[in-house]
C-alpha cells in the first residue's frame, strides 16, 4: 500500500498471530497516515479482515482521522471458539486494496 495505486492492487498485507481458542479477544487497529502525499479521502482505500471475516469494508484513514497525520483506532472484538482442549489457533489479520472504490 505505497505510492503506485497500479501496484497496490496487486498485494495484501497478512499477520498471523498464535492465541489460546476459547475466549474472545479485543482487537485494537491502530492507524496514521504518515505519507505527505496521502491527504485526501479515497487516496488509499482498504478492506479489513479478521480470521477470514470482512470487518471493515472501504477502510480510509484520512476519512476517519479527518486529516494527515493523526492517529486513530479502531477496535474488533473477535471470538475465538474453543478447539481441541483448548490448544493454539492463529488469528489471522489482513488488509486487502479495495478496488471498487477507485482509489487514487
Amino acid at each position: 500500500m505505497g505510492l503506485y495505486s497500479n501496484v497496490n492492487v496487486l498485494y495484501n498485507l497478512s499477520w498471523f498471530f498464535p492465541i489460546d481458542s476459547g475466549f474472545f479477544y479485543l482487537v485494537q487497529l491502530h492507524f496514521c497516515e504518515v505519507n505527505r502525499w496521502m491527504k485526501n479521502v479515497n487516496q488509499r482505500v482498504f478492506d479489513i479482515f479478521i480470521n477470514n471475516e470482512t470487518t471493515e469494508v472501504k477502510a480510509d484513514v484520512i476519512a476517519w482521522s479527518n486529516g494527515y497525520a493523526v492517529p486513530v483506532y479502531r477496535d474488533y472484538v473477535v471470538l475465538v471458539p474453543k478447539v481441541n482442549n483448548g490448544e493454539k489457533q492463529e488469528l489471522w489479520l489482513e488488509l486487502h486494496p479495495n478496488t471498487k472504490t477507485k482509489s487514487q
